[in-house]
């Protein structure tokens, strides 16, 4: 083997050897500030009022990680939260998506602050089971067991089924409608509530006429993290999808 020969061989394997270190050392980088932020995310829950039963998962996003360390720009960072709880809500996932996130460099490495995310998007999942322990249905003329509410979704619309004593006349309330976010709260809006297969009495039917006109109800959600705000809800067999946004957010304060 020539001379030559050894000597490119020789610096491919250099060349080959210090790409793995750079790889190394970008991966080890953004270990390193996915924990700091992960820290971080574990007390804003707490914040909110929520527990989880592990530390909040962090991913930096972009590549490489060092490069964005030296621009003081990262282009996504994605909190995920497995089945955190608010009080006495249970929720199935929560993910929080940062995107375009500005620290000066270094600070994200070291955990100082602060580190700003110009948006982000956080979506939170409950199941049905949840979300019935959560209705809450206001202006009932006569007493019921908010145990025995039934919820399922078709076609994107939500049925509520609730039996109900009117004037001691017993039946079962079919209430259907679309849950809809105004405000940052979340709304079911019924727009047809009928007694389930029977002709009622007329003292009965009174008290339906006034049902009608009267009932609402509401879906109670979390306390959301980092000032996030409801904007949309998207329903399903399994359950509800919650999708919140805000901006200007500090990650690291």
């Amino acid at each position: 083997m020539g001379r030559g020969r050894k000597i490119g061989i020789g610096l491919l394997v250099m060349l080959v050897l210090l790409l793995g270190l750079v790889i190394i050392a970008d991966r080890v980088g953004a270990g390193v500030a996915e924990d700091r932020i992960a820290q971080q995310a574990a007390d804003e829950l707490k914040k909110a009022g929520a527990t989880t039963a592990s530390q909040p998962k962090v991913e930096i996003g972009g590549f490489p990680f060092l490069t964005q360390v030296l621009g003081g720009n990262y282009e996504r960072i994605t909190i995920t939260a497995d089945k955190p709880q608010s009080e006495d809500i249970k929720l199935e996932t929560m993910t929080i998506v940062a995107t375009d996130v500005e620290a000066a460099a270094s600070d994200l490495l070291n955990g100082r602050g602060p580190v700003t995310a110009n948006e982000i998007t956080g979506t939170a999942t409950m199941s049905w089971d949840t979300v019935r322990s959560l209705i809450s249905l206001a202006n009932l003329p006569v007493p019921f067991d908010p145990a025995q509410l039934q919820v399922k979704v078709v076609n994107n619309n939500v049925e509520l089924r609730l039996p109900l004593d009117l004037g001691g006349f017993k039946t079962t309330l079919v209430a259907k409608g679309t849950i809809a976010v105004a405000d940052g709260k979340v709304d079911l809006k019924l727009s047809d509530i009928q007694a389930e297969g029977v002709n009622l009495p007329a003292a009965a039917q009174r008290i339906l006429n006034t049902i009608k006109n009267r009932l609402t109800a509401s879906i109670r959600t979390p306390r959301m993290p980092y000032t996030l705000t409801i904007k949309s809800v998207d329903t399903s067999a399994d359950g509800v999808k919650v999708t919140a946004t805000a901006a200007d957010v500090q990650l690291v304060s």
